[in-house]
């Protein structure tokens, strides 16, 4: 397994930084791995290896060897035979190998195999029948469905829009210090009655009331941009910029802002001035973090489409017209939102990424210092047809939801590009669910 080609959140030790040290190979990964627990005492010929923050409920580590996997540790392997190691935990375990790989799975590369695949030498069995029994153990999840509160059930009882304004005039007064709840009554205004225009209202007093809230700013702008109002959107992605400047997410969620209304020279000049301030202002240079990434691949799709707009200096940035053609990206209003994404693509393979505190402490610190609360996938063209994709959320530290807002483009980089967006609304924690379908075939996304 690659990590520079796997969304999977997994640990890499490189072979040559393993001491022989110990018993066996364990005592030398566990330098790298400390939280790793290896039990010798239950049966001293046969060690077993836990991952404490799974082993209560999901035992042992699995190990796969070449691709060969083993219930018991392979104690057998040298250290000096390891090219490298990853330990691989979540559902990135699970979705591989099974239910088995819910405890965490140890993969070794041995230094032979590697000689082996650069000889190209194609190995004789396939994953097929494990493929399959993954699929019927994972595929089928219950559909998302957002939470219901129970200040939106009280509107039950209301059989006419005037009963129900009355109502909202009396719950103001219990829920008005929650920017979530005016967001909840507005749709229900314009979803139960029709009344945009009472929409619209209810929105503009959350932005009065919080012009100070980044998160509950960002939460609105998606809905504006949910229904259209794309200049109202821009306003609430400007206040953000004030209030958090230094947030890579806020120059970008702007620059994409003056996209959508179709001022290109401004969305331009916004990832530009972006990317000089940042080199010449901060220790941290440009394009060395995910954000920074899809902002060239964004910046640069202006320039492919637009290019007859405006004069171009001659040094920009890297071609991006070989993409894949249908692009997908995750966007979230609070930085502290934890979740775990599953990618099941047509012929019934997974993959995963995930956004929580212990993926994030193994990335560069530098990501995490630029503020970012988005992600881009690129599906495969070659594989059309349905892909599903399911979420685990484990909750943001608050009792306030999370917005995940996400954006399919079909035809991306091209002059018939279009894109369909989707907000979901996410309080239930440790929920595992189907979110969404996107078809790269007929092109639809479907909740």
């Amino acid at each position: 397994m690659d990590k520079d080609r796997t969304s999977y959140s997994m640990r890499v030790i490189d072979g040559k930084n393993l001491m022989p040290a110990g018993t066996d190979f364990l005592d030398a990964l566990l330098v790298w791995v400390p939280n790793m627990v290896i039990d010798r005492v239950t049966n001293p010929l046969d060690p077993r290896v836990y991952l404490p923050q799974y082993a209560s409920t999901k035992g042992s580590v699995i190990f796969d060897v070449d691709g060969f996997v083993y219930e018991q540790a392979p104690t057998f392997i040298s250290v000096h035979d390891i090219e490298r190691v990853a330990v691989l935990t979540r559902n990135g375990a699970f979705s591989r190998y099974g239910p088995r790989g819910a405890g965490g799975v140890i993969i070794i590369n041995t230094k032979e195999q590697t000689r082996i695949d650069e000889l190209g030498v194609e190995k004789i069995y396939n994953n097929s029948g494990l493929r399959d029994s993954i699929y019927d153990q994972l595929a089928v999840k219950r559909a998302y469905s957002p939470e219901i509160p129970e200040y939106i059930l009280e509107y039950s009882l209301a059989d006419s829009e005037e009963k129900a304004y009355r109502l909202f005039k009396n719950q103001k007064t219990r829920f008005s210090n929650s920017p979530y709840y005016l967001l909840d009554i507005s749709e229900y205004f314009r979803t139960t009655w029709g009344n945009t225009k009472k929409c619209l209202a209810i929105l503009d007093t959350m932005a009065h009331q919080f012009a100070h809230d980044a998160m509950a700013l960002k939460a609105l702008a998606y809905r504006y941009e949910k229904l259209r109002f794309s200049e109202n959107a821009l306003q609430q992605y400007l206040k953000v910029l004030k209030l958090r400047p230094r947030d890579a997410q806020s120059h970008r969620d702007v620059a994409n802002a003056y996209e959508d209304i179709g001022n290109y020279q401004k969305a331009l000049h916004i990832y530009t001035r972006y990317e000089l301030a940042v080199n010449d202002l901060d220790s941290v240079p440009f394009d060395r973090c995910s954000t920074d990434e899809l902002m060239n691949t964004e910046r640069m799709n202006i320039i492919n489409l637009y290019r007859e707009k405006f004069i171009l200096e001659s040094e920009v940035v890297k071609d991006n017209s070989e993409n894949p053609k249908t692009r997908v990206v995750i966007e979230w209003n609070n930085n502290a939102a934890e979740f775990e994404l599953q990618f099941i693509d047509p012929e019934k393979y997974y993959d995963s990424w995930e956004y929580t505190i212990e993926s994030k402490e193994a990335q560069l610190s530098a990501e995490i210092l630029k503020g970012y609360s988005s992600k881009q996938f690129f599906l495969d063209d070659e594989l059309k047809g349905e892909w599903v994709v399911n979420i685990s959320y484990f909750g943001n530290g608050t009792q306030d939801p999370t917005y995940l807002k996400v954006t399919t483009f079909f035809d991306y980089g091209t002059s018939a590009q279009r894109k369909s967006m989707k907000v979901f609304k996410l309080t239930h924690t440790n929920d595992d669910v189907y979110l969404f379908t996107i078809n790269t075939e007929l092109k639809l996304f479907i909740e």
